[in-house]
């Protein structure tokens, strides 16, 4: 397992589960290439090693092998979220299309400038901003895409151009996104004028199964344990029904912010811990 660090983006660290054995790793980025290092967000597929920013905006590709990173050069289109990378080299990227006036799912081929756009993928509620944003996903060893929202009960299962195979709803029964949304003229951007209702906090792909960590207790609930836990809902990304849910206990307080799935194990950064908890297929 690979972990990032915020402070320092091209700093990695790569974690065995099973020993607790850790090597560092370091990105070599390009010289002479301005882009706000701050805001860089990493991401690996395979041995790919992708690195992105929303500011100017800036994609970097390389390999663990040697952690250098190049930069793929693109129409400069304002992507929202850092892309999913491919295994053929293209990524997928979340923008905003004036068009429709909403965000969108685009395809990007490296060295292309004619840009895959579909603009049927995100279905706009208020703004299109806000009440589209959620979690795009890759399955490596199913070649699909996902997209689960953040403020609905509803996941989108996709193929790598972007085709919409199904949409499917998680047991949560918030449809339609709760959220209250300012215009602030002067600057020509919206705000949440009160915090929104997280329904889907965070989510991973494994194989044919979607694992989301839900915000919202279901009736037959425990209640004292969903106040202490991260409550882990378990989906078939083939039927998209629901399996099972389970727990991932708070640690000292800190509840699991992020999570990743292996063969037989999911491991979760808890505060200062990385933990791994066994799977019992």
């Amino acid at each position: 397992v690979i972990l990032g660090n915020n402070a320092l983006p091209t700093h990695l660290l790569s974690v065995s589960p099973t020993s607790g054995d850790s090597v560092f790793l370091k990105l070599t980025l390009p010289a002479k290439q301005q882009f706000d290092l701050i805001s860089l967000q990493v991401s690996i597929c395979d041995k790919t090693v992708s690195a992105a920013e929303t500011v100017t905006p800036t994609y970097l590709s390389g390999s663990l092998d040697d952690g250098k990173m190049e930069l793929v050069h693109f129409d400069h289109i304002p992507f929202l979220a850092l892309p999913v990378t491919l295994p053929s080299g293209s990524f997928v990227v979340k923008t905003y299309d004036s068009e429709s006036r909403k965000c969108i799912l685009t395809k990007v081929r490296p060295n292309s400038s004619i840009p895959a756009v579909r603009r049927d993928v995100l279905k706009k509620q208020i703004d299109g901003i806000f009440c589209t944003d959620g979690i795009l996903l890759y399955n490596s060893t199913g070649m699909d895409l996902a997209y689960i929202y953040h403020y609905r009960n509803e996941f989108i299962r996709l193929d790598t151009n972007l085709n919409i195979t199904n949409h499917y709803n998680t047991i949560d029964t918030v449809s339609t996104a709760h959220l209250k949304i300012d215009r602030i003229t002067s600057e020509g951007t919206n705000t949440f004028s009160a915090p929104p209702m997280i329904v889907n906090k965070n989510a991973n792909l494994f194989k044919e199964w979607l694992f989301v960590h839900s915000k919202i207790a279901a009736e037959n609930e425990n209640l004292e344990k969903f106040k202490h836990s991260a409550t882990i809902d378990l989906y078939s990304l083939v039927t998209g029904k629901y399996q099972f849910s389970f727990y991932l206990a708070d640690i000292e307080d800190e509840r699991a912010r992020s999570f990743a799935i292996t063969d037989n194990s999911l491991v979760a950064v808890q505060g200062k811990y990385f933990v791994s908890y066994t799977l019992n297929w």
